[in-house]
């Protein structure tokens, strides 16, 4: 299993919140909850490979009269050429997204394990920028859209689950400090950490508060699952499943109504419909 773990000092190397260095206090209503479907990262791709197409065009266009004083012919082998790489750069997007709307599964497990979901590039985010969308809001859309693909996927595998939650769900007033297993929680119902731990007692399911991404893939590597619910704000999301390789992941955004990494909040109904979907049907013992 440890060689499922991607090492990336980025993530390794950050502490919690330090993709938030950059974030300006000015909270608005739909900041403290983005609720952002699978089309917006989807649309924002769109508008990248149309903008590829655009620049391939332009390089075949302008070098195609140099290319037709040696042969008549290179013109046009120059553009089969650039057409069909850009085809199979696109059909790495259309794949997993024709399996989404259509609920089949249009390429192999292994694929899709070695992808995790095709990563989304730079340029996404920077499209998303000049159309008024911030970096969170396409991220929670891509964390959606990441969700829907391990679902058709992984509906039927029934691994053992881990679930990640973020120390910031417990209120810093809190002063039962947990910082591994949520059994330790005294439930003094200041925050949700008490309704998860009732959650993963009824469940039998292990919820583990992590302190930062190295601490969060030491805990995969000591738990070995082979299915993770990772609860976090859209960046460390990101990070998270960029960091992880070859177990399924599905991502649930918190909610901030302090701003980030302050008593953060879940939706507990999020986590239980998920974990009910995904977990191992229990084992009668033998007669």
């Amino acid at each position: 299993m440890a060689e499922e773990i991607k090492n990336t000092a980025d993530p390794d190397d950050r502490i919690l919140g330090s993709e938030w260095l950059g974030w300006e206090d000015k909270r608005t209503a739909s900041d403290m909850e983005i609720r952002e479907g699978k089309q917006l990262y989807l649309s924002l791709c769109i508008f990248h490979y149309i903008f590829l197409l655009a620049i391939l065009s332009g390089v075949v266009y302008l070098i195609s009269p140099r290319l037709s004083q040696f042969h008549p012919g290179l013109p046009l082998v120059m553009g089969l050429a650039a057409g069909l790489i850009f085809f199979l750069y696109l059909l790495k997007f259309l794949l997993p997204v024709i399996s989404v709307y259509t609920g089949m599964k249009f390429f192999s497990l292994p694929l899709l394990k070695s992808w995790q979901v095709t990563f989304p590039n730079k340029i996404v985010f920077i499209i998303g920028k000049l159309l008024g969308k911030s970096h969170d809001r396409v991220a929670n859309s891509y964390v959606h859209y990441n969700n829907a693909l391990v679902k058709i996927f992984f509906r039927k595998s029934r691994k053992k689950i881990l679930v990640l939650l973020p120390r910031c769900l417990q209120h810093v007033q809190c002063e039962q400090k947990i910082f591994e297993h949520i059994r330790h929680c005294k439930e003094c119902g200041k925050c949700s950490v008490r309704h998860l731990k009732r959650l993963s007692e009824s469940l039998d399911i292990p919820m583990m508060l992590a302190t930062g991404g190295s601490y969060a893939r030491q805990l995969i590597k000591t738990t070995k699952p082979g299915f993770i619910v990772a609860v976090a704000f859209e960046r460390e999301l990101l990070s998270g499943l960029k960091a992880i390789r070859r177990i399924p992941v599905i991502g649930i955004p918190n909610k901030r109504p302090e701003g980030p990494c302050k008593n953060t909040e879940v939706d507990i109904v999020e986590i239980e419909k998920a974990l009910r979907e995904y977990r191992q049907p229990n084992r009668t013992a033998p007669s």
